[in-house]
């Protein structure tokens, strides 16, 4: 039997190194999509990492590629009545990010 993949978004978060580490107990491989370098105890050696940022379609499609399963934790919080200037960041990551997200899983 193959080996499911799964690609995580968020995975540095708060929620993302907990699904992880559940994910590989049960035997997947997990690709993490990061916006930075982490540190080598921030995940997991056995996880594979890709770097780069959810609202870039080329990063996206690189880390959905082979993938079987995609959990979505990224995200931009804790933005309450935001400014103009937040709102358009929220924006382009939570709702435009995922449009892209969505689209690299579909391909």
């Amino acid at each position: 039997m193959k080996q499911p993949v799964c690609l995580v978004t968020g995975a540095t978060g708060v929620i993302g190194p907990n699904l992880i580490r559940a994910l590989l107990a049960r035997d997947y491989r997990v690709s993490a999509l990061v916006r930075r370098e982490i540190r080598p105890d921030e995940l997991p050696a056995e996880v594979e990492i890709v770097t780069g940022d959810l609202t870039d379609a080329r990063a996206l499609a690189t880390a959905a590629k082979d993938v079987d399963v995609i959990f979505h934790l990224a995200a931009k919080l804790h933005i309450n009545d935001p400014d103009p200037v937040l709102a358009d960041e929220y924006h382009r990551v939570n709702v435009e990010g995922t449009r892209l997200l969505l689209e690299a899983a579909r391909a």
